[in-house]
């Protein structure tokens, strides 16, 4: 039962992680895209989205394990099997409230990239390659 328990929780943060990173992805490029300075609001958001890692993580364990592992309890009591509701829970769980913090933490650095993007300083410019 444990190998079971951490294969779900890892799918769980798999599956979190990546769609965190495509919402927070879609997210930023919509409100960077009437922005003066679109890197600004991409930057920012990167950087809202990283900075809500951790607590998206805890969140994660605690609410979406906690949630999502009760849920599925229920759901595979009425399917005829607890065990595998409570896994399918528990990574869904833990998939759904990751991916929600992730991305709210780029939506949050997106908005302060559209605040401070106006004041940016003109002189400085991105060298690419």
């Amino acid at each position: 039962m444990t190998a079971s328990v951490v294969a779900a929780i890892s799918l769980g943060i798999v599956g979190g992680v990546t769609f965190g990173y495509f919402g927070g992805r879609w997210i930023s490029r919509k409100l960077s895209a009437t922005s003066p300075s679109p890197t600004t609001v991409r930057t920012c958001a990167a950087v809202g989205e990283n900075a809500m890692l951790l607590p998206a993580f805890y969140l994660s364990f605690v609410l979406g394990g906690t949630l999502g592992g009760g849920w599925g309890e229920v759901a595979g009591g009425r399917l005829g099997s607890e065990q595998l509701g409570v896994l399918v829970g528990l990574a869904l769980g833990i998939c759904a409230v990751l991916s929600v913090g992730l991305s709210s933490g780029a939506f949050f650095g997106s908005l302060v990239g559209r605040t401070v993007a106006p004041f940016r300083s003109p002189y400085i410019r991105w060298r690419g390659p």
